[in-house]
């Protein structure tokens, strides 16, 4: 494709907009700007993004007392990111402790669980594994830090928000081809219309990917469709309807490698190596629809009323590995679980602005609910996780071909009523304008939250049910209009844990958590480049297995788990050749008060330091070529809550291309991408033993007709 490209293509076309870490518009060669010749002058205004802050609605990122990272379609592209675990290579605050080939990405944010994803600022496209279509929509933010006033019951780690596509002014035809070694093919739609006095637009997209991906030498079958509508029913009054169907298959997904007690950390294998069982793997399924009206009332205010239901169903029989002996023999295991989550979710918010004598007043209020119910799968024997260690393979070889063992995977029709939540909020805020360069938030979220878990049986087996208020304030100086400096305080609430399998109270919920978090930074936009500079301290209940002497471990929570740590980020262009993503944390993460053997210790899978960096650079004598390169680095961490098991830091570097060009008189874009480009052996932070993903090779040719 490269050569046939380079053969036919015309001069390419000018110099392309990539403010992609400030835009959160993936339009940036639209429908509008793409009759540009050659000759053209393209003029490239600067836009500050503008995240969705849950409660406080949309704010540009320099008018926000918080961290926040935004993503959007141009530099997923770039990236050629078609997971979580992709994007987050280039967010320092980010660790990626599983794969998006083991049972879907999961990583922390600030050394603490990111559990929660968002639609448009709605909750329901599930959490951690999930892995929503990135081909579906605009854009990714990442909200970092206790956010319960925003976002009600979340991670203090912090909450990934979907931004949904939207239909363009003209008609358009977008379409991408792709390619990832060994095996793995890729393609993706993306087409809309409108009419022509902008009463009605519509946008839809399909994606696919089928083959086998070196890493694990996993199978994926992958398909997305979403459709995306605008009614302009008055000048005044909007309405959006978008619905959303995507299925993600893995053949031969392995969950890691356990270590026998007594072992140590093995070397690194190599990430190509097979560690799941062939007849084995992992479902996810998510259906959507979300349904948004936007008035306009009188002056600058605006009420936003949201409604959503999402679908979530996910089921794996996957392969576990424990490692007996420092050679590296293993046992092997299956498990199989499935489960459907079904979440009406619905939000009222009213925010406009009131002067009063010399203050103004940027008021939101809101109301806002959700109810989840949860179905588990019933095997005909009653169970709905079976497993059982075999010996066999070596986590140094590929595992062997075993026979199907033929157990049966629960099923959704045998299934029970395994839980049921509801929560209500109401929330308020005051940003309080103090002169020229002084802002004051004040704002707060009562929620009403009630869990039950129930028995396969139908009895209740757990009940929560309490009433919080979670609070923030937040002041902000604002030298000029380019720079901010705050100071922030926020609660969070956050569901308790669920003890795994193999403990002795599994499946237990643990009581929700209050999580504290207090903040300072700073912001400045210089040119192009957005630079952004924080401290922060996050407080919460520290959750592990407890051993016993003789007994299965047992799930709990105890002592408290503190995080004090610093981050400095960049993101954007200098000048019109180089463009930055990236910057460095640092964490001091120690869990405080419980048990005396841990005090003073490392939570398990969270590293002191980690820097990463992408960088472009767009040759002035080369129009329409651009380089780049993403530098990662990750200090060691710990295993176990004991701290005696230590994971290798580690360094990978990736590398790419893209080339913009115009033939048989469309504009097209070729990119290729090698991640891991000296192929480093490294297990990732986590804790189980999963290896660094492999070298590999991606490429892929996008046409606009």
């Amino acid at each position: 494709m490269a050569g046939l490209a380079l053969n036919i293509a015309t001069p390419a076309v000018a110099q392309e907009n990539r403010s992609s870490i400030d835009d959160n518009s993936d339009s940036q060669q639209s429908t509008e700007g793409r009759s540009a010749q050659a000759n053209d002058i393209l003029v490239m205004g600067k836009r500050a993004a503008t995240p969705s802050l849950g409660a406080l609605g949309d704010r540009p990122v320099l008018d926000t007392p918080y961290s926040v990272a935004t993503f959007n379609g141009a530099t997923i592209k770039d990236i050629q990111a078609r997971s979580l675990t992709d994007l987050v290579r280039l967010e320092p605050s980010a660790t990626t402790n599983l794969s998006d080939v083991t049972e879907g990405s999961d990583f922390l944010l600030r050394g603490f669980s990111a559990s929660t994803y968002y639609m448009d600022s709605v909750p329901g496209l599930g959490g951690s594994r999930s892995d929503p279509p990135l081909e579906l929509y605009d854009g990714v933010q990442i909200l970092k830090g206790a956010a319960g006033f925003l976002f009600g019951f979340t991670s203090p780690g912090g909450i990934v928000n979907f931004v949904s596509k939207r239909p363009r002014s003209q008609p358009f035809l977008d379409a991408e081809v792709g390619y990832t070694q060994d095996s793995l093919f890729r393609g993706h739609v993306d087409t809309g219309i409108s009419t022509s006095d902008g009463r009605f637009g519509t946008r839809l997209n399909v994606a696919g990917e089928r083959g086998t991906n070196r890493y694990l030498d996993t199978g994926i079958r992958r398909y997305a469709i979403g459709l995306n509508n605008n009614f302009t029913l008055t000048p005044t009054t909007t309405i959006q309807l978008d619905g959303q169907h995507s299925r993600r298959r893995l053949i031969g997904s392995a969950f890691g490698i356990l270590l026998s007690p007594g072992l140590g950390i093995p070397d690194p294998i190599s990430g190509t190596t097979r560690l799941g069982a062939r007849y084995g793997g992992y479902r996810y399924e998510i259906d959507s629809g979300n349904l948004a009206l936007i008035q306009q009332l009188g002056g600058d205010w605006t009420a936003r009323l949201d409604g959503a239901i999402t679908r979530n169903v996910f089921s794996f029989f996957d392969t576990a590995r424990m490692m007996i002996n420092p050679a590296g023999d293993t046992l092997y295991g299956n498990f199989n679980i499935n489960r459907r989550q079904v979440t009406k979710a619905g939000q009222l918010r009213l925010s406009g602005s009131v002067d009063t004598g010399p203050i103004n007043h940027v008021i939101t209020i809101g109301l806002y609910g959700t109810r989840q119910e949860t179905l588990t799968g019933r095997a005909s024997n009653g169970l709905t996780t079976t497993g059982s260690f075999l010996p066999g393979g070596n986590i140094y070889v590929d595992l062997p071909d075993f026979p199907d063992p033929g157990v049966e995977v629960p099923s959704l029709r045998l299934g029970y009523r395994s839980q049921n939540l509801t929560e209500k909020a109401a929330f308020l805020s005051d940003t309080v304008g103090i002169g020229e360069h002084w802002q004051l938030l004040v704002g707060g979220r009562y929620v009403w939250r009630d869990q039950t878990n129930f028995a396969p049986t139908g009895a209740v087996t757990q009940r929560d049910d309490r009433k919080k208020f979670t609070p923030t304030t937040a002041l902000l100086w604002k030298p000029s209009s380019d720079i901010t400096a705050y100071a922030s305080y926020a609660q969070s609430l956050q569901a308790g844990g669920t003890a795994p399998a193999g403990s002795a109270n599994a499946g237990e919920v643990q009581p929700p958590m209050v999580s504290k978090q207090y903040e300072a930074g700073v912001k400045a936009q210089l040119g192009g480049l957005l630079a952004t500079a924080a401290i922060f301290r996050i407080e919460r209940a520290f959750e592990f297995l407890q051993a016993r002497a003789g007994q299965l471990p047992v799930y709990t929570q105890n002592g408290i788990q503190r995080h004090d740590g610093a981050e400095v980020a960049l993101s954007g262009n200098v000048g019109r050749a180089w463009r930055f993503i990236g910057g460095i944390q640092l964490l001091d993460p120690k869990i405080r008060n419980g048990l005396p053997t841990l005090v003073a210790k490392k939570p398990p899978a969270v590293p002191d330091f980690q820097a990463k960096l992408f960088v472009e650079y767009a040759p002035p004598e080369l129009a329409g070529f651009a380089l780049n390169a993403t530098l990662n680095y990750t200090s060691d961490s710990y295993q176990d809550a004991l701290n005696t098991l230590k994971l290798d830091d580690f360094f990978t570097a990736s590398a790419g291309l893209r080339y913009r060009f115009e033939a048989v008189g469309m504009p097209m874009t070729a990119r290729v991408s090698v991640t891991n480009l000296f192929d480093k052996r490294y297990w990732q932070p986590a804790s189980l033993l999963v290896p660094g993903a492999p070298r590999s090779v991606s490429m892929s040719l996008a046409a606009e007709f």
